[in-house]
């Protein structure tokens, strides 16, 4: 062998490359040797198959979690939407109780309308339809009532020279308010605001002092100062309601809106035989 130098060096590596072949085909041809390196790859894969197997078991262990941490996170989600409801209706009723008890609260009769201002914090109490003494009487009551459209019967007779209340019509000025014609009856409400602790009728004023809310705002009216019963002054909502079917010419109390008459009162800043608007504000 120590002559082979002379030989190319591809020699030398082929007959390495010879030597390892036939090595190989001889341990091919021995079925020993196939049986071992086949159980060994059996070994292998059964290997494999047990881990492919475990992983699939903690895949879909992982799946079953992630699946009851869903539901759970669901229940969860919707007990904090329940809770929050709940909280919200407790802060509710605790602000109605607050206010029911602080003793505020204010109550004023709407002339002209059936219901009660929206979105201020104004309840209607009752409605119903304007009372007063006849035109035509020298005598009896100057003050208008708001009477209930559900009363409580009286007793039938009482005949020891009893006062009278009648209901009221707008005699004059319906174009003022948008009504289809004179004679219409009025109606009324009573109203309570649970959020101001006082309220007062501003004649000659459309809009409220500053640090007042408006409740409503119209016009004041009266009976004609020739009919000998007196009545007062009152603020007519400026978009009234007529107590249905009530537009027959019945009279009891006349109602007409107001004008200004300079002289005593101030002119300027009044002007005169103007219309006399006002306002309910409430604080």
């Amino acid at each position: 062998m120590l002559h082979i130098n002379t030989v190319p060096l591809f020699g030398c590596i082929f007959l390495c490359v010879v030597t390892s072949a036939t090595e190989r085909r001889i341990l091919l041809n021995d079925p020993s040797y196939v049986a071992q390196e086949l159980n060994h790859l059996q070994s292998e894969l059964q290997d494999l198959r047990v881990q492919v197997n475990s992983q699939q078991q903690t895949i879909a262990s992982l799946q079953s979690n992630m699946s009851t941490q869903k539901y759970t996170m669901d229940v969860q989600g919707q007990t904090i939407i329940n809770l929050q409801h709940t909280v919200t209706s407790q802060q509710s009723a605790i602000v109605t109780i607050t206010q029911r008890g602080s003793g505020k609260g204010t109550v004023f009769t709407r002339w002209g309308k059936n219901d009660c201002p929206v979105g201020n914090g104004t309840h209607l109490v009752y409605s119903g339809f304007v009372g007063g003494e006849y035109y035509n009487h020298s005598g009896g009551a100057a003050n208008f009532l708001c009477m209930p459209e559900v009363p409580t019967p009286g007793q039938s007779h009482y005949n020891t020279y009893p006062g009278f209340i009648y209901g009221a019509e707008i005699q004059r000025g319906y174009d003022l308010f948008g009504l289809p014609q004179n004679d219409e009856d009025v109606s009324c409400a009573v109203c309570r605001n649970s959020v101001h602790a006082t309220s007062v009728m501003i004649p000659g004023r459309t809009t409220c002092f500053p640090g007042w809310v408006e409740a409503y705002s119209g016009f004041i009216v009266a009976g004609y100062p020739d009919h000998p019963s007196n009545t007062d002054y009152i603020c007519m909502d400026g978009h009234p309601q007529p107590v249905p079917g009530g537009q027959g010419d019945d009279d009891g109390v006349l109602l007409r809106p107001v004008v200004t008459k300079c002289g005593s009162l101030p002119c300027p800043p009044y002007e005169n035989d103007k219309l006399v608007p006002c306002v309910v504000c409430m604080m």
